[in-house]
């Protein structure tokens, strides 16, 4: 049984927990999006780190970086942006490794999703094709 369909079954059986709640004398503490903000820009290389490892997971793929593996610059290598929390992104280089040492890199969430979605030669016939039609 996979972790879904595992927390799934577990709701069925649980739900009146559930629906009752766990502690509702002690309430959720509230969230502070402006912390949170501040301590993500700050520690933008956790993030990454972070989420790759979630990823990696769902796809099956190995994970051996660390924060002092990922280098973010100050703009984007491929769209040349201005790289700040909200548009930061961690691109595998080649897709067939994992998070691993020397296949990441640090993208505008841009360019890694046109990166992403199109092949080179897509790429290549997009620009050609900008260029010409408001040139």
């Amino acid at each position: 049984m996979n972790k879904k369909e595992y927390h799934r079954q577990y709701y069925i059986t649980n739900k009146s927990k559930w629906q009752e709640g766990y502690n509702k004398d002690k309430p959720s503490p509230k969230f502070n999006k402006d912390k949170y903000d501040a301590w993500l820009s700050n520690n933008m290389e956790a993030y990454l780190v972070r989420s790759s490892r979630n990823s990696s997971k769902q796809r099956g793929l190995e994970h051996t970086i660390t924060v002092d593996d990922i280098v973010i610059p100050t703009h984007c290598p491929l769209l040349g942006v201005e790289l700040v929390y909200g548009n930061t992104s961690l691109d595998r280089i080649d897709n067939t490794k994992g998070y691993v040492p020397g296949n990441v890199e640090v993208l505008s969430s841009q360019a890694n999703y046109m990166k992403r979605n199109a092949t080179i030669n897509e790429l290549k016939t997009f620009a050609t094709n900008i260029l010409c039609h408001y040139s």
